[in-house]
């Protein structure tokens, strides 16, 4: 039979247990793990209990994984695969000087490969929520020192897309979030701040390319009282406020470049309808599907090469670059 997908567990639930003549033991625990995945009102009782629980005491049972801040907005408290979620925001597992040094040094040598073959590249550090609506954050949540993200753009000099400063100069002027409240991720409008970066980055080598602005789009915004992402993650996605900010482009961008090879993150879906109105061909990787080689970059032959990944998983720009970056 096909695989019946959790939303909220973000597992497969248990099929239909066979049974074999003398493991009645056997049986009758893969039934209770078949009955317990599949119960009908398991997740219509504990979403109501959750949410008997967020309103009357602000906090639910799903141990700590997600932080009620204020105005109805959600955070990760712990990240997925064991990364670091707030304890990061906090700066309170920074990298040494070395690793620093080795992140920034990843990057410029892939810039330097992209160079000497005509590729532009373009690193996108996604920021996490924390770091641009951290007035959202409870107020026990106070940043102890510079953390991952601090370190890379004060030791890179200043040299990367800092889409945390623009988000923070922006969002006192839009009257539009720039990301989920209930989810991890950056909205339409936060990505579309992402693709006006990569249009004047590719201005610099191609001038006649239009560099996107405001003024390019109509923003739409609805209200949803279905939770996202987060919401899921403490079984409360009915009865939360979701704000849904769509982005179109007012017209096609008439001279776009060729083609572009992304390797990202789960940021990238955010961001790649978009991408898709500057390229007439993007050719996507999953970041962590296999290392980084030169190789794979010239096999895709493309004429702008985009790194995107999120804040929690800054720890990847440390792994050992591929030698061949530096022939």
């Amino acid at each position: 039979t096909q695989d019946i997908k959790d939303i909220y567990e973000n597992k497969n639930r248990t099929k239909f247990p066979s049974y074999a003549y003398g493991e009645n033991k056997k049986f009758i625990k893969s039934f209770e793990s078949y009955f317990s995945d599949n119960f009908i009102l398991k997740y219509i009782y504990i979403s109501s209990i959750n949410n008997v629980k967020h309103k009357l005491f602000n906090y639910t049972n799903a141990n700590k994984n997600v932080i009620y801040g204020k105005d109805g907005w959600l955070f990760f408290n712990s990240c997925i695969y064991n990364r670091r979620g707030m304890d990061e925001y906090y700066g309170l597992f920074p990298w040494t000087p070395e690793q620093t040094k080795k992140a920034v040094d990843n990057l410029e040598t892939i810039r330097k490969f992209c160079d000497r073959n005509n590729i532009i590249f373009i690193p996108i550090i996604c920021p996490s929520k924390h770091e641009v609506y951290y007035d959202k954050l409870p107020v026990i949540y106070e940043k102890y020192q510079n953390n991952r993200y601090d370190e890379l753009m004060i030791q890179s000099n200043h040299s990367l897309i800092n889409l945390r400063d623009i988000y923070l100069a922006e969002k006192t002027i839009l009257s539009y979030p720039l990301y989920y409240k209930t989810d991890t991720h950056w909205n339409p409008l936060g990505a579309y701040f992402a693709i006006i970066e990569i249009s004047k980055a590719i201005n610099k080598n191609h001038p006649d390319f239009h560099v996107l602005g405001l003024g390019d789009i109509t923003i739409h915004q609805s209200k949803s009282n279905i939770g996202m992402e987060l919401a899921n993650m403490d079984v409360i996605r009915k009865g939360v406020e979701e704000i849904n900010v769509e982005v179109h482009l007012n017209s096609k961008i008439t001279n776009k470049i060729n083609k572009a090879f992304v390797i990202g993150d789960s940021f990238f879906g955010y961001i790649k309808d978009e991408l898709n109105e500057l390229f007439n061909e993007i050719q996507f990787r999953d970041l962590f599907k296999n290392p980084l080689t030169a190789k794979e970059i010239l096999d895709n032959k493309p004429d702008v090469f985009i790194y995107e990944i999120s804040q929690r998983y800054l720890d990847e720009l440390t792994s050992d670059l591929d030698c061949d970056f530096n022939k």
